[in-house]
Protein backbone atom coordinates (compact mmCIF):
# COMPACT_ATOMS: atom_id res chain seq x y z
CA UNK A 1 0.00 0.00 0.00
CA UNK A 2 0.97 3.19 -0.94
CA UNK A 3 1.58 6.67 0.95
CA UNK A 4 -1.77 7.84 -0.67
CA UNK A 5 -3.10 4.89 0.25
CA UNK A 6 -1.88 4.97 3.76
CA UNK A 7 -2.91 8.11 4.96
CA UNK A 8 -6.63 7.37 3.64
CA UNK A 9 -6.61 4.26 5.53
CA UNK A 10 -5.87 5.90 8.56
CA UNK A 11 -8.57 8.32 8.14
CA UNK A 12 -11.45 6.20 7.44
CA UNK A 13 -10.53 2.36 9.01
CA UNK A 14 -11.42 -0.48 7.05
CA UNK A 15 -11.58 0.48 3.70
CA UNK A 16 -10.94 -3.21 1.67
CA UNK A 17 -13.99 -4.32 -0.38
CA UNK A 18 -16.03 -6.74 1.15
CA UNK A 19 -14.79 -10.58 0.79
CA UNK A 20 -17.41 -13.10 -1.33
CA UNK A 21 -20.19 -10.95 -1.06
CA UNK A 22 -23.71 -12.81 -1.77
CA UNK A 23 -24.68 -12.24 -5.46
CA UNK A 24 -28.58 -11.37 -6.22
CA UNK A 25 -29.58 -11.18 -9.73
CA UNK A 26 -33.03 -9.64 -10.64
CA UNK A 27 -34.53 -9.39 -14.05
CA UNK A 28 -32.93 -8.31 -17.60
CA UNK A 29 -34.41 -6.01 -20.66
CA UNK A 30 -33.53 -4.45 -23.73
CA UNK A 31 -32.98 -0.93 -23.94
CA UNK A 32 -31.81 0.88 -27.09
CA UNK A 33 -28.25 -0.16 -27.89
CA UNK A 34 -28.01 -2.80 -24.99
CA UNK A 35 -29.37 -5.18 -22.15
CA UNK A 36 -29.96 -3.87 -19.11
CA UNK A 37 -29.37 -6.02 -15.86
CA UNK A 38 -30.84 -6.03 -12.08
CA UNK A 39 -28.07 -7.20 -9.83
CA UNK A 40 -27.45 -6.20 -6.53
CA UNK A 41 -24.47 -7.64 -3.57
CA UNK A 42 -25.33 -8.71 -0.23
CA UNK A 43 -22.21 -7.00 1.66
CA UNK A 44 -22.81 -7.45 4.77
CA UNK A 45 -26.26 -9.03 6.57
CA UNK A 46 -29.13 -7.29 5.98
CA UNK A 47 -27.00 -4.46 3.58
CA UNK A 48 -27.29 -5.05 -0.46
CA UNK A 49 -25.77 -2.65 -2.93
CA UNK A 50 -28.72 -2.79 -5.88
CA UNK A 51 -27.16 -1.61 -9.02
CA UNK A 52 -27.67 -2.09 -12.84
CA UNK A 53 -25.06 -3.37 -15.60
CA UNK A 54 -25.66 -2.22 -19.13
CA UNK A 55 -23.92 -3.87 -21.87
CA UNK A 56 -24.00 -2.65 -25.31
CA UNK A 57 -26.09 -4.73 -28.00
CA UNK A 58 -23.88 -7.60 -29.96
CA UNK A 59 -20.50 -6.48 -28.23
CA UNK A 60 -17.80 -9.01 -29.14
CA UNK A 61 -14.50 -10.21 -26.54
CA UNK A 62 -14.08 -7.90 -23.69
CA UNK A 63 -15.09 -4.43 -23.02
CA UNK A 64 -14.59 -1.41 -21.43
CA UNK A 65 -16.92 -0.71 -18.66
CA UNK A 66 -17.67 2.99 -16.94
CA UNK A 67 -18.90 2.99 -13.36
CA UNK A 68 -21.42 6.13 -12.65
CA UNK A 69 -22.11 6.70 -9.20
CA UNK A 70 -23.90 9.71 -7.29
CA UNK A 71 -26.08 11.54 -4.47
CA UNK A 72 -29.10 10.66 -6.67
CA UNK A 73 -28.00 7.31 -7.63
CA UNK A 74 -28.78 4.77 -10.77
CA UNK A 75 -32.48 6.32 -11.33
CA UNK A 76 -31.45 9.59 -11.55
CA UNK A 77 -28.27 8.69 -13.46
CA UNK A 78 -30.76 7.22 -16.43
CA UNK A 79 -33.18 10.42 -16.33
CA UNK A 80 -30.22 12.82 -16.14
CA UNK A 81 -27.26 11.18 -18.02
CA UNK A 82 -29.71 9.30 -20.63
CA UNK A 83 -27.61 11.03 -23.51
CA UNK A 84 -24.02 9.96 -22.23
CA UNK A 85 -25.32 6.43 -21.08
CA UNK A 86 -26.61 6.27 -24.49
CA UNK A 87 -23.24 7.20 -26.10
CA UNK A 88 -21.14 4.88 -24.38
CA UNK A 89 -23.33 2.02 -25.33
CA UNK A 90 -23.29 3.29 -28.54
CA UNK A 91 -19.12 2.88 -28.58
CA UNK A 92 -19.46 -0.78 -26.89
CA UNK A 93 -19.22 0.56 -23.27
CA UNK A 94 -20.60 -1.08 -20.81
CA UNK A 95 -22.27 0.77 -17.94
CA UNK A 96 -22.76 0.39 -14.11
CA UNK A 97 -24.78 1.83 -12.18
CA UNK A 98 -24.97 1.98 -8.45
CA UNK A 99 -26.46 2.96 -5.17
CA UNK A 100 -24.33 2.17 -2.43
CA UNK A 101 -25.58 2.77 0.92
CA UNK A 102 -27.10 5.76 1.41
CA UNK A 103 -27.79 6.72 -2.42
CA UNK A 104 -30.53 6.16 -4.36
CA UNK A 105 -33.11 3.71 -3.37
CA UNK A 106 -31.21 2.88 -0.01
CA UNK A 107 -31.04 6.57 0.85
CA UNK A 108 -33.37 7.59 3.82
CA UNK A 109 -36.17 9.17 3.04
CA UNK A 110 -35.57 11.67 0.19
CA UNK A 111 -32.02 11.61 0.71
CA UNK A 112 -32.18 15.58 1.88
CA UNK A 113 -28.70 16.99 2.95
CA UNK A 114 -30.57 19.87 5.06
CA UNK A 115 -28.91 20.04 8.93
CA UNK A 116 -32.68 18.55 10.57
CA UNK A 117 -33.04 15.44 7.89
CA UNK A 118 -32.34 11.53 8.38
CA UNK A 119 -29.37 11.41 6.26
CA UNK A 120 -27.64 14.22 8.29
CA UNK A 121 -28.80 12.38 11.49
CA UNK A 122 -26.96 9.03 10.57
CA UNK A 123 -23.73 10.47 9.32
CA UNK A 124 -23.89 12.65 12.95
CA UNK A 125 -24.49 9.04 14.72
CA UNK A 126 -21.19 7.52 12.37
CA UNK A 127 -19.16 9.73 13.46
CA UNK A 128 -20.25 9.77 16.81
CA UNK A 129 -18.98 6.26 16.98
CA UNK A 130 -15.60 6.49 14.88
CA UNK A 131 -17.05 5.24 11.70
CA UNK A 132 -17.83 7.53 8.70
CA UNK A 133 -20.41 6.97 6.58
CA UNK A 134 -18.17 8.03 3.62
CA UNK A 135 -15.93 4.78 4.83
CA UNK A 136 -18.94 2.64 4.25
CA UNK A 137 -19.41 3.85 0.82
CA UNK A 138 -15.81 3.75 -0.33
CA UNK A 139 -15.92 0.18 0.75
CA UNK A 140 -19.89 -0.58 -1.20
CA UNK A 141 -18.01 1.02 -4.66
CA UNK A 142 -14.80 -1.05 -4.38
CA UNK A 143 -16.80 -3.92 -3.75
CA UNK A 144 -18.11 -3.31 -6.86
CA UNK A 145 -15.24 -2.43 -9.03
CA UNK A 146 -13.45 -5.88 -7.32
CA UNK A 147 -16.87 -7.94 -8.81
CA UNK A 148 -17.06 -6.11 -12.59
CA UNK A 149 -12.96 -6.77 -12.95
CA UNK A 150 -13.70 -10.32 -12.36
CA UNK A 151 -16.61 -10.39 -15.02
CA UNK A 152 -15.20 -12.38 -18.35
CA UNK A 153 -16.59 -9.63 -20.43
CA UNK A 154 -14.94 -6.80 -18.92
CA UNK A 155 -12.19 -5.77 -20.00
CA UNK A 156 -9.55 -5.35 -17.06
CA UNK A 157 -7.55 -2.25 -18.35
CA UNK A 158 -10.04 -0.60 -19.38
CA UNK A 159 -12.17 0.73 -16.34
CA UNK A 160 -13.74 4.16 -15.81
CA UNK A 161 -15.47 5.91 -12.99
CA UNK A 162 -17.45 9.19 -13.57
CA UNK A 163 -18.43 10.90 -9.93
CA UNK A 164 -21.37 13.36 -10.39
CA UNK A 165 -23.54 16.08 -9.13
CA UNK A 166 -27.09 16.95 -9.74
CA UNK A 167 -27.28 19.67 -7.29
CA UNK A 168 -28.69 22.72 -8.49
CA UNK A 169 -26.13 25.32 -8.20
CA UNK A 170 -26.04 28.69 -6.38
CA UNK A 171 -25.68 31.86 -8.76
CA UNK A 172 -22.87 34.14 -7.69
CA UNK A 173 -25.32 36.76 -6.12
CA UNK A 174 -26.92 33.94 -3.94
CA UNK A 175 -27.67 36.21 -0.96
CA UNK A 176 -25.47 33.25 1.21
CA UNK A 177 -26.98 34.92 4.83
CA UNK A 178 -30.30 33.24 5.64
CA UNK A 179 -31.66 31.68 8.32
CA UNK A 180 -31.32 28.04 9.33
CA UNK A 181 -34.93 27.50 8.18
CA UNK A 182 -35.38 29.97 5.61
CA UNK A 183 -38.02 28.51 2.55
CA UNK A 184 -35.66 30.05 0.29
CA UNK A 185 -32.83 28.49 1.70
CA UNK A 186 -29.83 27.95 -0.69
CA UNK A 187 -28.76 24.89 -2.57
CA UNK A 188 -26.38 22.72 -0.76
CA UNK A 189 -23.60 20.80 -2.82
CA UNK A 190 -23.67 17.17 -3.55
CA UNK A 191 -19.80 16.34 -3.74
CA UNK A 192 -19.98 12.67 -2.64
CA UNK A 193 -20.05 11.24 -6.32
CA UNK A 194 -17.30 13.05 -7.71
CA UNK A 195 -15.63 12.33 -4.23
CA UNK A 196 -15.76 8.68 -4.00
CA UNK A 197 -14.82 8.11 -7.98
CA UNK A 198 -11.57 10.24 -7.11
CA UNK A 199 -10.87 7.82 -3.71
CA UNK A 200 -11.80 4.60 -6.11
CA UNK A 201 -8.86 5.56 -8.05
CA UNK A 202 -6.53 6.05 -5.72
CA UNK A 203 -7.04 2.59 -4.44
CA UNK A 204 -8.21 0.59 -7.73
CA UNK A 205 -5.27 0.43 -10.09
CA UNK A 206 -7.17 -0.94 -13.02
CA UNK A 207 -9.34 2.39 -13.01
CA UNK A 208 -7.44 4.50 -15.68
CA UNK A 209 -10.17 6.68 -16.88
CA UNK A 210 -11.81 9.53 -14.42
CA UNK A 211 -14.69 12.28 -15.06
CA UNK A 212 -15.53 14.03 -11.86
CA UNK A 213 -18.60 16.27 -11.54
CA UNK A 214 -19.57 18.69 -9.03
CA UNK A 215 -16.49 18.18 -6.80
CA UNK A 216 -16.13 20.60 -3.62
CA UNK A 217 -12.95 22.50 -3.43
CA UNK A 218 -12.07 21.82 0.09
CA UNK A 219 -9.98 24.54 1.03
CA UNK A 220 -12.76 26.94 0.40
CA UNK A 221 -15.02 25.45 3.61
CA UNK A 222 -13.07 27.75 5.86
CA UNK A 223 -13.17 30.92 3.53
CA UNK A 224 -16.61 31.99 4.55
CA UNK A 225 -19.18 31.48 7.87
CA UNK A 226 -21.46 30.12 5.16
CA UNK A 227 -21.21 26.71 4.20
CA UNK A 228 -23.92 24.96 2.00
CA UNK A 229 -21.95 21.32 2.50
CA UNK A 230 -23.76 17.98 3.30
CA UNK A 231 -22.57 16.95 6.45
CA UNK A 232 -21.65 13.21 5.36
CA UNK A 233 -18.99 15.01 3.20
CA UNK A 234 -17.53 17.32 5.99
CA UNK A 235 -14.67 14.38 7.61
CA UNK A 236 -12.90 15.16 4.22
CA UNK A 237 -13.18 18.93 4.45
CA UNK A 238 -11.75 19.29 8.45
CA UNK A 239 -8.87 16.84 7.84
CA UNK A 240 -7.29 18.36 4.59
CA UNK A 241 -3.71 18.09 5.87
CA UNK A 242 -3.75 14.12 6.16
CA UNK A 243 -4.69 12.75 2.88
CA UNK A 244 -5.89 15.30 -0.20
CA UNK A 245 -5.60 13.66 -3.71
CA UNK A 246 -2.52 14.71 -5.36
CA UNK A 247 -2.85 13.37 -8.72
CA UNK A 248 0.39 15.33 -10.47
CA UNK A 249 2.22 11.83 -7.97
CA UNK A 250 0.39 9.25 -7.35
CA UNK A 251 -1.81 7.82 -9.10
CA UNK A 252 0.29 8.79 -12.32
CA UNK A 253 -1.58 6.40 -14.50
CA UNK A 254 -4.99 7.91 -14.24
CA UNK A 255 -6.22 9.94 -17.15
CA UNK A 256 -8.46 13.05 -14.86
CA UNK A 257 -11.38 15.71 -15.72
CA UNK A 258 -12.50 17.67 -13.08
CA UNK A 259 -15.81 19.77 -14.52
CA UNK A 260 -18.12 21.81 -12.39
CA UNK A 261 -16.05 22.32 -9.25
CA UNK A 262 -17.55 24.33 -6.73
CA UNK A 263 -16.80 25.97 -3.54
CA UNK A 264 -18.57 25.40 -0.10
CA UNK A 265 -21.36 27.70 -0.68
CA UNK A 266 -22.18 25.47 -3.85
CA UNK A 267 -21.34 27.93 -6.59
CA UNK A 268 -19.00 27.39 -9.42
CA UNK A 269 -15.38 28.60 -9.47
CA UNK A 270 -14.35 27.44 -12.59
CA UNK A 271 -16.47 27.12 -15.82
CA UNK A 272 -19.53 25.66 -16.23
CA UNK A 273 -19.24 21.38 -16.83
CA UNK A 274 -19.48 20.31 -20.34
CA UNK A 275 -22.61 18.39 -22.03
CA UNK A 276 -22.79 15.18 -20.77
CA UNK A 277 -22.53 13.40 -23.86
CA UNK A 278 -19.48 15.51 -24.48
CA UNK A 279 -17.73 14.30 -20.96
CA UNK A 280 -18.83 10.75 -22.50
CA UNK A 281 -17.20 11.14 -25.63
CA UNK A 282 -13.98 12.39 -23.54
CA UNK A 283 -13.94 9.38 -21.51
CA UNK A 284 -14.37 6.97 -24.74
CA UNK A 285 -11.28 8.87 -26.20
CA UNK A 286 -9.26 7.83 -23.09
CA UNK A 287 -10.54 4.26 -22.72
CA UNK A 288 -9.16 3.18 -26.57
CA UNK A 289 -5.75 5.12 -25.74
CA UNK A 290 -5.36 2.24 -22.99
Amino acid sequence: MGWYQNLWAQLFGDIEPFANPKLIEGKREEVPNGLLARFALEVEPGITIPFFLLTPKDAKGQIPVIIMIGQGGKKEFLKQRSDAIAEFLKSEVAVCLVDVRGTGETQVGNGSPERTGARTSISQTNLILGKPILESQLRDLRTIIRWLKNRKEVDQQKLAVWGDSFAKVNARDTKLAVPLDASDFPSIAEPLGATLAELAAGFEKNVSVVYLRGLVKYESVFTSPYLYYPHDSAILAFNLGRGRAVWTTEPSNVEIHLDGLVNAQNQLIIDPPMAPVDAARWVIEQLRKK
